[in-house]
């Protein structure tokens, strides 16, 4: 049975207070105390202060994060002498709520990481602080990715050791003051001051987020977190490679942004803002600093003239905040003008001069003041390159040739020959892949009536039919029986079980398989080759009708009309 006397056993000789600041309020971290208690007791780390307590606890915690969710929090005070609010103030509770809203944070979002050790517990350091120190200690919101600057000295911290590079880590095996690199074991040096050109950081990033006030934020928020998860989406905007290249464009920018702007592209294809350099970190803090100064106007004429639009800001990964959603949503959201049909009915007519021939599209476009339009082209179609007789006779020896090559396993085979009909009739029919995987047995046999009987056609087509023929029989006789998935048309041409004919990938990338291997000219536009084409029989206008739109096939459904 657990009594008091056991407990003031169980206490350590040695009891080392946190360090406090003159209000009384804590600005030691909890990685730190302990490591400190752990030194003065002859412990060589924490970790085995621990050992020696009794608890198996990992050397790599999270301690200054979230120290609630673990059961070394009674022994932390049975051993230090301290109270269990002591020492949840010694944690990043407190700022946590105040950047995320949680106090334990999002996704540990705001906590310093380091791509050598993701476990390890990272810090950004101010060497000329630990230097000065009466006792050397770590400040609680040096673990925190926004932290930056010393204020005290008025230069940027550092985040790794000047001699190896090696980031400051934290853990349960460090033995090590301090003051020095527990790889090189030499102390880091300080960061050099700032040009006089530079100014100091605003405030809000002066000092840690328990410590600022509703006032010192640029902008007016009912809650702190909100303008933090505002600063996130902004940095995760503008710490995009592609966005940073177009922001640093900007002509009002300041030069020491577009240096910062300009090395992000270097760094990663997707950049996490918390393993960022601390360099890198500050300019980025300071530059949402700029970007929200005389707000909104600034924002609104940098990223305008950086193309950045509300289609950038809604891929945020967290909720854009009201105070910046309102700005984006109704100040960067970019609406293209449509061109209606009646404005090209008009501008026809007024083009069209008494006497003269039609009027050319080039002119309706300088008079609309348009590239395109899809009211435009409904009167002018564009003309496209489509695949002609001879390729389509080519395309159809291919398929015919695989098929003869094919394994013969049923469903390899048979979904093959699903997928050689499907292009058949496509091909003939000028419609796309999609519309004819879903037409329907009477488009089936009426396409076969006329491969069957090809008469004024050219020799190209000629065999080309033969061919389409030869597969929709063969099709017809060994496949087409099969069963046919749940909720299937009965009427459907295409109704096996061995896979769909498409679905977005395997007939359109079979398709295009097929134009690299005849290595025919176009063969990026894929099945719109297919489309544009002029049916075969039929005038040479019925190119001019919509995509899709042919004698029986209905571009959406596939089904007669």
């Amino acid at each position: 049975m657990y009594s008091p006397a056991l407990k003031q056993r169980s206490r350590l000789l040695v009891q080392d207070r946190p360090i406090t600041n003159e209000d009384g309020s804590a600005t030691e971290s909890l990685s730190s105390w302990m490591c400190r208690l752990a030194w003065s007791n002859g412990f060589r780390c924490w970790g085995d202060m621990l050992t020696n307590a009794g608890v198996r606890a990992p050397r790599h915690l999270q301690l200054d994060a979230n120290l609630d969710r673990w059961v070394i929090r009674d022994t932390l005070g049975d051993l230090g002498s301290l109270g269990p609010e002591s020492i949840s103030r010694l944690t990043l509770s407190r700022d946590l709520l105040e950047l995320t809203g949680s106090p334990n944070g999002v996704k540990v979002r705001w906590l310093l990481r380091s791509g050598q050790a993701k476990v390890s517990q990272c810090y950004s350091i101010c060497p000329e602080c630990l230097a000065t120190d009466a006792v050397p200690y770590l400040r609680l919101h040096w673990r925190l990715s926004a932290a930056a600057w010393c204020d005290v000295h008025r230069r940027p911290l550092v985040d790794g050791c000047s001699a190896c590079g090696a980031p400051l880590l934290i853990d349960g095996n460090r033995r090590l003051p301090f003051t020095l690199c527990i790889h090189c074991g030499q102390a880091p040096a300080g960061a050099p001051p700032p040009p006089a050109s530079r100014s100091r950081p605003p405030g809000w990033m002066r000092r840690g987020p328990a410590r600022l006030r509703r006032c010192d934020l640029p902008i007016d928020v009912a809650f702190q977190h909100l303008w933090w998860d505002g600063v996130r989406v902004l940095l995760n905007v503008i710490s995009t490679p592609q966005r940073s290249e177009r922001l640093a464009q900007v002509r009002q920018l300041p030069r020491r942004f577009c240096e910062a702007l300009e090395g992000i592209p270097r760094m990663s294809r997707i950049i996490n803002f918390d393993a960022l350099p601390v360099a890198a970190r500050l300019d980025l803090l300071v530059l949402v600093d700029w970007l929200v100064t005389d707000w909104p106007a600034r924002f609104i004429d940098v990223l305008g003239e950086a193309r950045i639009g509300w289609a950038d800001f809604s891929a945020a990964e967290i909720t854009v905040p009201f105070w910046l959603h309102s700005v984006v949503s109704s100040c960067l959201r970019r609406r293209t003008y449509r061109i209606s049909r009646d404005e090209v009915a008009a501008a026809m007519s007024a083009a069209q001069m008494p006497g003269s021939v039609a009027v050319s599209k080039k002119k309706l476009k300088s008079l609309l003041g348009v590239t395109e339009s899809d009211a435009l082209n409904e009167f002018l179609p564009v003309s496209r390159p489509t695949l002609s007789d001879q390729e389509i006779r080519r395309l159809a020896e291919l398929i015919d040739g695989d098929l003869m090559k094919a394994s013969t396993a049923r469903d390899e085979r048979n979904s093959l020959l699903k997928d050689a009909c499907c292009i058949a009739i496509a091909s003939w029919n000028c419609v796309s892949l999609i519309c004819a995987a879903k037409c329907s047995l009477d488009v089936a046999e009426k396409a076969r009536a006329e491969w069957r009987s090809p008469a004024s056609l050219s020799s190209d087509l000629q065999r080309a039919a033969a061919l389409f023929a030869g597969w929709l029989d063969e099709y017809m006789a060994r496949v087409r029986p099969g069963r046919a998935p749940v909720g299937t048309p009965s009427d459907a041409a295409f109704v096996t079980r061995f896979g769909r004919p498409c679905g977005g990938n395997g007939l359109a990338g079979r398709f295009s398989t097929l134009l690299r291997r005849l290595d025919i000219p176009d063969r990026a536009r894929g099945a719109r080759l297919l489309v544009n084409r002029s049916k075969p029989g039929q005038e040479s206008a019925q190119a001019h009708r919509p995509a899709g739109r042919r004698q029986y096939l209905s571009p959406m459904t596939g089904t007669g009309t």
